[in-house]
């Protein structure tokens, strides 16, 4: 047998490339680094204006301020808070009862959820005592009882960054045009306000909202004041008034619920932001408003609490 060999490996060997290519000049490597630039790149691409920012005269403090306020306010600047204390009120025995000497209330309470002998007995054992002063419109200073005065608790303590401070001596008037008429003027124009009333039992919340006959509270002045308007420019354009009324509470530290204060009202349902079921009634004058609200108010849920006792 023969063995042939692999051919042997040629000496040269060809590899094909493709031809190189050449870059195109652009604008930058075109002209020499030594030449200047010529006209018309120093029109496309201009120095930095640093002398005209340095030129720019910064307004002052007091300037700034008068041209912020002009403007809308923030969301911070939008949420006041304001303190009215209650006055003292004067009490006579009535029949062998503690009554309050000021004036009775307008809107009707539940008789089912009130006992009036343990209302004046918790009245007869209070000792009256002024613990809080207004250091200014915008500040009070809490006080210790002189009941309580001892080594270890006499320390007083300052309250400051209300939005206005009403001392025991502001009138319901007073109150509602610093407080609630605005929140009225921005309703009138197409937008929303609301008015919380936040406090201990027997603060005043109640007389400050509903107030009585010859003292009218927030929503009996607000009512005269949007049907006032209403009847006004009743020219120029024509609006339509609705009112609800529904309640939050909780009974023995369950879950909250919410019930439709209104004649045929019923439990309503929270569906993220909305209130599911809230009947709306259609109102024209303050005195239909008032008897809605007042129906709705003996159905309200009032019970007393541990501050009562």
């Amino acid at each position: 047998m023969e063995i042939k060999s692999p051919p042997t490996c040629p000496n040269t060997i060809t590899v094909r490339r493709n031809p190189p290519r050449r870059a195109r000049p652009t604008p930058y490597s075109a002209a020499p680094l030594s030449q200047p630039p010529s006209s018309k790149t120093s029109s496309a691409i201009r120095s930095f204006p640093i002398q005209d920012i340095l030129s720019i005269e910064i307004p002052e403090k007091q300037e700034v301020l008068e041209s912020s306020s002009s403007d809308e306010p923030s969301d911070a600047e939008k949420l006041k808070v304001f303190l009215r204390i209650r006055p003292i009120v004067t009490q006579q025995k009535v029949g062998g009862l503690l009554k309050n000497g000021g004036q009775k209330n307008v809107w009707p309470q539940n008789p089912r959820k009130k006992d009036v002998s343990k209302t004046a007995k918790a009245a007869g054992k209070k000792m009256i005592e002024t613990c809080l002063k207004v250091n200014d419109s915008h500040s009070v200073t809490l006080c210790v009882p002189q009941s309580l005065t001892d080594a270890r608790r006499t320390k007083s303590e300052v309250y400051e960054g209300f939005s206005h401070v009403f001392c025991d001596e502001s009138s319901q008037d007073e109150v509602y045009e610093r407080m609630m008429n605005p929140l009225v003027v921005d309703f009138l124009k197409g937008k929303s306000g609301m008015l919380a009333a936040m406090g201990p039992s027997g603060s005043g919340k109640t007389h400050t909202v509903f107030g009585s006959t010859r003292q009218p509270g927030m929503v009996s002045l607000a009512l005269r004041q949007i049907f006032s308007q209403k009847e006004s420019g009743r020219s120029k354009c024509s609006r339509t008034f609705y009112l609800s009324m529904f309640e939050i509470y909780s009974e023995q530290a369950k879950a909250e619920k919410i019930m439709d204060l209104s004649q045929e009202g019923g439990d309503l349902l929270l569906q993220q932001s909305h209130v599911k079921g809230l009947k709306e009634e259609v109102i024209h004058d303050v005195q239909q408003a008032e008897s809605l609200i007042a129906s709705g108010m003996l159905k309200r849920s009032t019970a007393m609490t541990n501050s009562n006792i």
